[in-house]
Order: structure tokens, then C-alpha cells, then sequence
């Protein structure tokens, strides 16, 4: 672990894998990094130390009586954009296809439809946060309520390791806006 120019990678399958990998990381003293999507402008999921991959995390469920969307924390907008296309909702946020959901909705979520339908972190429910400790919380505002404020575009996802976000869906217009 500690070989100087060594990249570490962490393929995280579910949320038990993201457990172990944090846990390990606190064990051995290796600062972790997370990947959801495809990239990251500023960098986040740099790291000498072991960098944790969602990517596999990235199941997309729709209910479409509720209006609601669950996207695991490597889904990215073409996978949101795949589940949704044939219904009348939407997340509102960016539109480039590989950007994960995790980065778009704790950088705020900033898209062509925010000013009429908000940013995409108005519209979380919940998420699932796995934190430095290891524990794996369900966040919202009625759980860990200050947590949830705080991811809502707050600051990169800095507050643990989220492995699924759930959102209430915006009514596609049918007019215009």
C-alpha cells in the first residue's frame, strides 16, 4: 500500500463493498477518493490513495405513480435519461451524459431547466451515505437532517460515500416554459 506512484482501485459492486474499502482505508492509513460518473473537472477523484469506482452502482428505478427516481451512486445522466424516456417526468440538472448523478446533485445541479424547475438537489428525498466511520446512514430531512442540508449542493460530496440517491420527478411541460 505504501509503494510511492501506486494507484489503487476500489470496484464497488454494492454498498458492503464500499463498507470494507472505507474501512480498510481507515485500517491503513490510505486516504480514499470516489468516482461516480466518468469525470471530474475539478479533480475530486484524484488520489494517491485508493480510489473507490461506483460505476457498477449505477441501477436506475423509476416509479412512475409516485414520481419518483432511486439511482445508485454510479448512475450517470444517460442512465437517468434511459429510464426516463418514455415517461412524462424528469430530473431536472445537466444534460451531458457522463456525469454521474453523485457529482451533479451534491454540486447543486445546474441545467438547462433550473430556472423553472430548480436545481436537481431540490428534488432529493433521500440518499445513502456511507461515512468515515463505516456506518451506512439513510439521509433526509427527517434523518440526519443537518447532514442532508449540508449535502444538498453543499460541498462535493465531502460528508461520506453516497451509494444511492432518491429523488421526487418534475412533470415534463407540455407547453412551453
Amino acid at each position: 500500500v505504501g509503494v510511492r506512484g501506486l494507484r489503487l482501485r476500489g470496484a464497488c459492486a454494492d454498498e458492503a463493498d464500499v463498507i470494507t474499502c472505507v474501512q480498510w482505508c481507515t485500517a491503513n492509513g490510505v486516504p480514499p477518493a470516489v468516482r461516480g460518473g466518468g469525470h471530474s473537472y475539478a479533480g475530486y477523484s484524484t488520489t494517491t490513495g485508493l480510489l473507490l469506482d461506483l460505476r457498477e452502482l449505477n441501477s436506475v428505478t423509476v416509479d412512475r405513480a409516485a414520481g419518483t427516481l432511486t439511482a445508485g451512486g454510479g448512475a450517470t445522466i444517460a442512465d437517468l435519461q434511459t429510464a426516463l424516456a418514455d415517461g412524462p417526468h424528469f430530473l431536472p440538472g445537466g444534460n451531458c451524459p457522463t456525469v454521474g448523478v453523485g457529482g451533479l446533485t451534491l454540486g447543486g445541479g445546474i441545467g438547462p431547466n433550473t430556472r423553472w424547475a430548480g436545481l436537481t438537489c431540490d428534488h432529493l428525498q433521500q440518499t445513502r451515505l456511507v461515512t468515515a466511520q463505516s456506518e451506512a446512514l439513510v439521509v433526509s430531512a427527517s434523518q440526519h437532517s443537518d447532514l442532508f442540508w449540508a449535502l444538498r449542493g453543499g460541498a462535493g460530496g465531502s460528508f461520506g460515500v453516497n451509494t444511492s440517491f432518491t429523488f421526487d420527478l418534475v412533470e415534463a411541460p407540455t407547453g412551453s416554459v
